[in-house]
Parts: C-alpha cells; structure tokens; sequence
C-alpha cells in the first residue's frame, strides 16, 4: 500500500463513519481531534527517509501504519490516554504508553502477529508475549492499567 492508498483508504473510513451515523457529533469533536492528530502523526512517520535512524532504518510500511491506525480506533477511548509512535527499524511501529507506574509496549513488525511488552515495578510484572494482529480484544484489556 502505498501513502497515497493509505490516505485514501482513512478518507474512506471517515466517509463511511458519515453515511452510517451521519455528521459527527459535538461531543466526538475532541476524539476526532485526537484521531487528527495521529493521521498527521502516521503521515510524517511515512514520509521518513530510509535510514532515517543514522544507520539502516527502513521505511514504515504503509500497510503497519492502517493497521496501527484501525487498532487505536478500536481501542482508544476518552479513558484511555494518546499513545506515543515510534518507528522501529525494520519497517514496523510500536505503540507505547508510560502511565500510572506502567510500560505497555505493542510492536507491531507484521500484520500476522503482534508482540506485547508489559511492566509494572510496584506491581512486580513483566510479560512479553505475542499475539495475532486481529485480536484487537486482548490490546482493549491491556489499556485497562492506564485508562484515567
């Protein structure tokens, strides 16, 4: 997929969101700026140069970058704070969250499996464990440690 098609697929998804419910309302005013601010997040993730990290970074690839966005969608509620984006150096992206005394790290390198860091120094855990892209229920239940 190229940026172009990533573009145009996020218009679609916003065309489809009016069609089915009509305008966006006043109150999803705030959620849609969030939402804003990502798609604008995801575009200057994309337009990075290869190397982008001094050494051998490649490119983030399109397809992650839908995938990421669909994902926060799913999950992100007015509870559940703004991840932090970061590009990982083979082309994949990780959603990151530092709050309430937890790390919840979400690296996403293919779209056939998702790997999930997790930690909390006064709850005394650490996990790290995979997960497949579509089980979108397993990323809602981890937002439970960080939602306000």
């Amino acid at each position: 997929m190229t940026n172009k098609e990533f573009v145009i697929r996020l218009q679609e998804i916003c065309r489809k969101y009016d069609e089915c419910y009509g305008p966006y309302p006043e109150s999803m005013f705030q959620e849609l700026l969030v939402f804003s601010d990502i798609i604008a997040h995801l575009g200057e993730l994309l337009n990075e140069h290869d190397g982008w990290d001094g050494h051998h970074g490649k490119l983030l690839r399109p397809e992650i970058a839908y995938y990421v966005f669909n994902l926060l969608l799913s999950i992100l509620t007015k509870s559940v704070p703004v991840p932090h984006l970061m590009l990982m150096s083979d082309g994949g992206l990780q959603i990151e969250w530092h709050k309430k005394g937890w790390d919840i790290e979400i690296s996403i390198s293919s779209l056939s499996s998702v790997t999930i860091y997790i930690y909390s120094k006064t709850q005394q855990y650490e996990d790290t464990y995979h997960v497949p892209a579509d089980d979108f229920q397993s990323f809602r239940a981890l937002t439970a440690h960080i939602s306000n």
